[in-house]
């Protein structure tokens, strides 16, 4: 292993925010995955994410501003990996930019169902 990696061990949760965001990209490689959070909590920091086709991943990466649903393959991994660190200022930008405006309304969506639920349970015949 080269010098560029850094194992953390147990964190307190609180601190993922903090730790994502010194990331320029998010790699997922996993081959089995049902709906990773960590694919919404690094777009939620604003950072992109390059992830192989697992679990529900496609339905949360919906543009390259987001991230690359990529084959387990290491040179396409590799390649977009590159893609992002290489990416001019400008776009980095657009794509922190995007992955917010995405993660607002993920967060609108999850107050409407909260809202919903509580209505159903205020409902409820007991």
């Amino acid at each position: 292993m080269s010098n560029n990696q850094i194992f953390l061990g147990e964190i307190n949760p609180l601190l993922i925010p903090e730790i994502i965001n010194c990331a320029d990209v998010l790699v997922l490689t996993s081959h089995i995955e049902g709906s990773p959070n960590v694919v919404r909590e690094s777009i939620a920091c604003g950072v992109p994410v390059v992830t192989t086709d697992v679990g529900d991943v496609k339905t949360v990466i919906t543009s390259e501003k987001l991230g690359l649903v990529v084959k387990p393959d290491l040179n396409e991994i590799a390649n977009s990996i590159i893609f992002y660190l290489d990416a001019p200022s400008d776009f980095k930008n657009i794509i922190r930019n995007e992955c917010m405006i995405t993660a607002n309304q993920w967060s609108k969506i999850e107050n409407e169902y909260l809202k919903l639920c509580y209505q159903l349970y205020s409902q409820r015949k007991i």
